[in-house]
């Protein structure tokens, strides 16, 4: 089991509130499908809107950001380089 898949079925009750899952719960092949049709530029804009909203909303927290490159994401004959991979988790201040 991908783990996309893994996620979405430990958080299937959160992503049912905004998602129908009639069928289950998506394939890895389906969320993979899904990611690879997001516009990088599009995305970076959302998520730094999201970080900087996160941000306002609690004063004297620290937004923690974790990246990764997804291996073999690249296109070489479309001239696009490999997606990152990004978490962000939000934790008190010492």
């Amino acid at each position: 089991m991908g783990s996309w898949v893994a996620f979405g079925k430990s958080k299937r009750e959160w992503l049912a509130t905004f998602l129908e899952l009639t069928n289950g719960m998506p394939s890895h092949d389906t969320f993979g499908a899904v990611f690879s049709r997001l516009a990088p530029e599009r995305f970076r804009d959302c998520f730094v809107a999201w970080t900087r909203a996160i941000a306002q909303l609690l004063p004297g927290e620290v937004v923690a950001v974790d990246g990764k490159t997804a291996r073999r994401s690249h296109d070489r004959p479309s001239v696009k380089g490999a997606l990152p991979r990004v978490r962000a988790w939000a934790s008190g201040m010492p």
